[in-house]
């Protein structure tokens, strides 16, 4: 199942992302050290990122667009697990596979477009446009799908980072049990 290890490893340079933006908020960063010169050396050719290409004040922003990105990567390769598991898409049903499934989509979606500035498209085929109602930690949880097109991804609209952690780890469990499932038939 090399996709669920493609999902831990996006996931992983997500959380990647994340600590490197708070070692740069918290001021943790060496300028001096990293903004040098680094040559890369290819077979047919060279590369050189030259020094002092970075304002300090730019390292904090360009890290803090750096967690979007792998966020949106994160979403990308999480939605490409689902394709490969091969479960047939039920439109009609909101059972936790095909709701989490739709979830992912939809941010999948905001992403692919621009990551840079996510925004929600959500349109009504296949019933995507519905409000989507998971359970995390044991409580219910729901995204408003229905008014999100359109509007700029925000963090919120899915509760905040820790969901989203919370989300792969209920897809890779869906997706599990779909194979084991689908292999004893």
């Amino acid at each position: 199942m090399e996709e669920i290890l493609d999902v831990e490893r996006a996931f992983k340079l997500l959380k990647f992302s994340i600590k490197l933006m708070c070692y740069c908020e918290q001021g943790h960063l060496n300028h001096e050290k990293f903004d040098t010169d680094v040559l890369l050396k290819f077979e047919g050719e060279n590369m050189n990122l030259a020094e002092k290409q970075f304002l300090p004040e730019e390292i904090i922003k360009l890290s803090q667009m750096n967690v979007g990105v792998c966020f949106g990567n994160s979403a990308i390769v999480l939605e490409a697990a689902f394709k490969e598991a091969d479960l047939p898409r039920d439109p009609e049903s909101d059972d936790e596979y095909q709701s989490t499934w739709r979830l992912v989509y939809a941010v999948r979606n905001a992403f692919a477009h621009n990551m840079a500035f996510p925004v929600w498209e959500i349109h009504e085929k296949n019933g995507r446009r519905r409000d989507v109602t998971l359970t995390l930690e044991e409580r219910p949880y729901v995204v408003k799908l229905s008014e999100l097109h359109n509007q700029s991804f925000e963090y919120s609209h899915i509760g905040e980072l820790p969901n989203w952690f919370q989300i792969k780890d209920k897809s890779i469990k869906l997706i599990k049990k779909y194979r084991a499932d689908s292999a004893a038939q």
